[in-house]
């Protein structure tokens, strides 16, 4: 899934991949928004600023269709794609800081420690995936605290979502929890938009003193039951691909710590 050149190394070093930390492959796909850092060193010798990266111009924005408010009443607001950093109060989910809007764009809720109630929106979009993905990683992290059916609360109805609550069923349950350093937020480009469905490309950088560089990785998000739910690849994975860049051209700046 991460493609630097140097995959085999980091798979022998990730706690990841390693019994007792994690319970399946699937798991490993749901947290490498997490386990970005380890792709992070070295990135910016390995890859030019325009490598593996989306196309930078306005998205196309369809005509807004339909009830728009969130499932706990959040207002749709502005349906503009964003092109300079949202108004937000960060805030650390386990080792990943995350953007927090609770009456613009979200989350407006977080029960059980699962994020909901997103603005119908570019912008909720952009923080629904961000506070799911790192909500995914922390619930992976800790299994006998957030069971999976937690987990499929946040995600998209569709093969993805299968594939993750059939490995989950057979996989076995971690006994103890993991601290590594997950990359943080660093910039963001909206591929693509639609009323119900959204294609966000957001670039990370690592929170460890000796990273450099970034690794970038495009998401789905889908309007469902009055939210933004995250579109798991059918292989079970959040991102259809990761990889490293030099820098941040092409992206917002956008970063909470």
């Amino acid at each position: 899934m991460i493609n630097n050149g140097s995959a085999g190394t980091a798979d022998e070093k990730s706690p990841w991949t390693q019994p007792g930390f994690i319970a399946a492959a699937a798991v490993v796909a749901i947290i490498v928004v997490l386990g970005l850092v380890i792709a992070i060193t070295g990135g910016s010798d390995s890859a030019s600023p325009s490598d593996g990266r989306a196309d930078a111009a306005p998205p196309a924005v369809s005509p807004d269709t339909g009830d728009r408010d969130s499932v706990c009443g959040l207002d749709a607001g502005s349906q503009a794609i964003p092109t300079g950093a949202p108004k937000a109060t960060w805030k650390l989910r386990g080792t990943v800081a995350v953007p927090t809007a609770p009456s613009t764009y979200g989350p407006g809720r977080v029960q059980d420690g699962v994020p909901t109630c997103f603005a119908h929106s570019p912008t909720g979009a952009l923080f629904a995936m961000l506070n799911i993905q790192a909500a995914m990683g922390d619930f992976a992290k800790q299994p006998g605290r957030y069971p999976i059916r937690k987990v499929l609360r946040m995600l998209a109805a569709g093969p993805g979502r299968d594939v993750l609550k059939d490995a989950a069923a057979r996989a076995p349950v971690a006994t103890k929890g993991d601290t590594t350093p997950g990359a943080q937020v660093a910039g963001f480009n909206i591929v693509r938009y639609e009323p119900d469905t959204i294609v966000i490309d957001v670039a990370f950088a690592g929170s460890r003193p000796d990273a450099s560089g970034y690794v970038h990785g495009q998401s789905t998000m889908r309007w469902e039951r009055r939210d933004w739910k995250l579109v798991l690849t059918q292989s079970g994975a959040p991102f259809d691909a990761v990889q490293p860049i030099a820098d941040l051209t092409g992206y917002v700046p956008w970063s909470g710590v």
